[in-house]
């Protein structure tokens, strides 16, 4: 639970997230989070919820080399503007 302000009002939020991990190989693993971000509507305002879900894998390719994949589903329920999203983000880490 947020408590904040916007413009003077009050703005209050609930928010969840659990996330869940699976080791593949040694090197190698999954994992699946999925979150929840609720904006409370006030006698001036409509409230919001933001709800997310994403998948990753990371692989130490080698003793110096790591890659991950990220993919995320969103949606986004506003009276105003409701979007839904789907993303995608690699990565490679390279340490010398």
């Amino acid at each position: 639970l947020t408590n904040g302000s916007f413009g003077g009002e009050a703005v209050r939020q609930h928010s969840y997230t659990s996330t869940l991990g699976y080791r593949l190989t040694p090197t190698a693993s999954l994992s699946l989070t999925g979150s929840r971000l609720m904006t409370l509507g006030t006698e001036t305002r409509q409230g919001t919820d933001l709800k997310s879900l994403s998948l990753g894998y990371t692989d130490q390719l080698s003793r110096l080399t790591t890659a991950s994949l990220n993919i995320r589903y969103s949606v986004f329920n506003s009276p105003t503007d409701p979007y839904r999203e789907i993303s995608a983000t690699a990565a490679v880490s390279l340490r010398f």
